[in-house]
């Protein structure tokens, strides 16, 4: 990182990443074209996972090429009056690949209902019984964690 005195720790890194709901996914396919899709996620035991159909163009392209970034935006407010965004962000790069044993997919679609759906856990997991044979888990393996956050917000943070 260029601007080192912006970087975000490594705990603030992580918060960022349990607290937001999305992000986007950047791939690339065979022909160096990159391909972003914005995806909900979970952060769990240091990797994040995204659920999907078992077909689709971002698995086709995950089996040519398992590398992979995650960026997700924590704050974002735009100061007209100074040309500048308050802004802070995560990046996560690594390889990803697809959950197979039914049991962590299991574990990682019940971390996706206790975030996104908490009030309905026991419907969640009759769900889960319906659409398990049809979804696909990706597990992204961070190799690389940045965070950065702008001058803006570190002025506002000091005052």
């Amino acid at each position: 990182m260029r601007r080192f005195k912006q970087a975000l720790s490594q705990a603030e890194n992580i918060t960022i990443l349990k607290q937001k709901t999305h992000g986007i996914l950047a791939l690339c396919d065979e022909k160096s074209f990159p391909y972003t899709v914005p995806l909900n996620y979970v952060y769990l035991n240091d990797k994040i996972y995204f659920h999907c159909a078992t077909v689709g163009r971002k698995l086709d392209i995950i089996h040519q090429n398992n590398k992979a970034s995650f960026c997700v935006i924590d704050q974002d407010a735009v100061i007209p009056e100074k040309f500048t965004t308050a802004y802070s962000s995560v990046i996560a790069s690594g390889t990803i690949k697809a959950i197979t044993d039914k049991k962590d997919k299991q574990i990682i679609l019940e971390e996706f209902i206790r975030k996104f759906s908490a009030d309905y856990f026991t419907e969640g997991l009759e769900e889960i019984k319906i659409y398990m044979n049809r979804t696909c888990i990706l597990e992204l393996t961070i190799e690389e964690l940045t965070g950065k956050e702008g001058l803006e917000l570190q002025k506002l943070k000091t005052k």
